[in-house]
């Protein structure tokens, strides 16, 4: 009795020891060749059905500016970017009312050497105000320009004055401040005025590019 209960505590021992070393071969395999099996049993039981659906249409470009066609106005030519409906993809021109402003802001803008607009000053940015107000999305640069000053630092100091005040009077006029942008040139550049010249005055008004 005593011999059986030992062979079979023998053949039970036999049995886990080599179902132990089952586990610890398969526990060896390379984690990648054991992902590979279990993939290959998944797809067996459930092949894959890819369903891509219809294809996004190509985005056509067709004249390269970078507006697709389909929101291009004008497919066939390119958009110029001046500052002006630069969005509508057409080779626009900005109006000459927006940056011919000779008679608009005619000299005398201000009182003297001083940064203190004159009433002529304060009418034409008045009348700039409402041409402006034609143009919500354009933005602008002011410069003001002077010369026959003693010395470049005080040119550059005034002229800079010059520039925010007539921002300034623009933003209480109604434009709103981000489309507006302040430059002083000092005496750098050209500048010339019709005799009698009351002083260094001239302002200079561009589109920005934005």
């Amino acid at each position: 009795m005593l011999v059986a209960r030992l062979f079979g505590s023998l053949v039970i021992a036999l049995i886990g020891c080599g179902a132990a070393q089952d586990a610890a071969v398969a526990d060896e395999l390379p984690v990648v060749a054991r992902v590979a099996v279990k993939r290959a049993a998944e797809d067996e039981r459930c092949p894959e059905v890819r369903d891509v659906g219809p294809r996004a249409p190509a985005v056509v470009d067709g004249d390269g500016d970078g507006i697709v066609d389909g929101d291009d106005q004008c497919p066939g030519e390119a958009e110029n970017r001046n500052g002006f409906r630069d969005r509508d993809g057409c080779d626009d021109l900005v109006p000459s009312e927006l940056v011919d402003v000779r008679e608009v802001l005619a000299e005398p803008v201000f009182v003297g050497y001083t940064a203190q607009l004159s009433r002529k000053g304060r009418r034409g940015l008045r009348a700039y105000a409402e041409i402006l107000a034609n143009y919500p999305d354009v933005a602008i640069e002011i410069t003001s320009h002077s010369r026959l000053m003693r010395s470049d630092a005080r040119a550059n100091e005034l002229t800079e004055r010059r520039a925010e005040v007539a921002v300034d009077e623009l933003v209480r006029l109604g434009v709103a401040r981000e489309r507006l942008a302040a430059r002083g040139a000092g005496m750098s550049g050209s500048y010339c005025c019709r005799a009698p010249c009351d002083g260094p005055q001239r302002l200079e008004i561009d589109v920005l590019v934005r």
